[in-house]
């Protein structure tokens, strides 16, 4: 399972992500691992280990359609009709976007 660290939060509650830090650690799952990736760099935020939450430090113009398919299912991305590798990113980014916007990255406890 991934584990992530907040070094300059070490009590912060990230309440639409599930996730809470104690003493700068927190358990995360691999799509909970893929959504801290996402967020600024302002909070301080590392994820290490999880297997295939590890690809997710591999930028997506640099896996194979077989992989962004497989990103694509374990992050509940629909990818409709894209078939090659530039169609499945075009969705995947925007799918990624729009999630993030929906999570919100303000956590509770953080200065804004």
């Amino acid at each position: 399972m991934p584990q992530a660290r907040s070094t300059k939060y070490p009590t912060l509650k990230l309440v639409r992500l599930g996730v809470s830090f104690k003493g700068g650690k927190a358990e995360v799952t691999a799509k909970q691992a893929a959504a801290l990736r996402r967020l600024s760099p302002r909070f301080g935020i590392t994820v290490e280990g999880g297997g295939l939450a590890d690809a997710a430090d591999k930028p997506l113009d640099k896996r194979t359609v077989a992989q962004l398919d497989e990103y694509a299912k374990e992050h509940g991305i629909d990818l409709g009709d894209a078939k090659t590798k530039a169609e499945m990113i075009a969705v995947i980014e925007k799918a990624s976007e729009a999630r993030s916007a929906d999570e919100g990255t303000t956590p509770s406890g953080a200065d804004s």
